[in-house]
């Protein structure tokens, strides 16, 4: 837009918003330019107000035909649009993470995870019910209370 005030049929405040909605539409600032100098000179040779004789800024924004590359492009408002939806699932997703890997290092082993803590140099994890319990190191059983019998038999003989 050049420095010049809006005409007298319309006003600035209508010319902003017809423009924030073509823009909001995708167009182009060529098609934006275009569309509200049809405005302008309508208003300046039928004396109309830009409302009475378009309607509202939304409603003329609406009705200005785009070229395909404006239709396809993303506008601010439809980036809005699928970008909110894909943020709140990856901040839920974030949020339900702990529990999710919780739930699946649970069923890797039989018995319930008593202690889990994981090392620079491995991953150890605790498991039982009632007196029994196992020690796993890096996913593979290193020793089970059920079994201690058979490790004291090949130290008694």
């Amino acid at each position: 837009m050049s420095g010049r005030t809006a005409s007298v049929g319309m006003t600035k405040a209508w010319r902003d918003r017809a423009a924030l909605e073509l823009r909001i539409r995708g167009a182009s600032g060529g098609t934006i330019g275009d569309a509200l100098a049809v405005v302008d000179a309508h208003c300046a040779d039928s004396g109309q107000a830009a409302e009475e004789a378009f309607g509202t800024p939304r409603a003329y924004a609406e009705s200005v035909p785009l070229s395909d590359d404006e239709r396809r492009r993303l506008s601010p408002a439809m980036l809005a649009r699928h970008a909110v939806p894909s943020v709140a699932g990856l901040a839920g997703l974030t949020l339900a993470a702990p529990g999710l890997v919780t739930d699946a290092r649970q069923r890797l082993y039989a018995d319930p995870i008593r202690h889990h803590v994981s090392s620079a140099f491995q991953d150890i994890v605790v498991t039982g019910a009632g007196q029994r319990f196992s020690l796993y190191l890096n996913g593979h059983l290193q020793f089970d209370s059920e079994d201690e019998f058979i490790y004291h038999e090949l130290l008694v003989h």
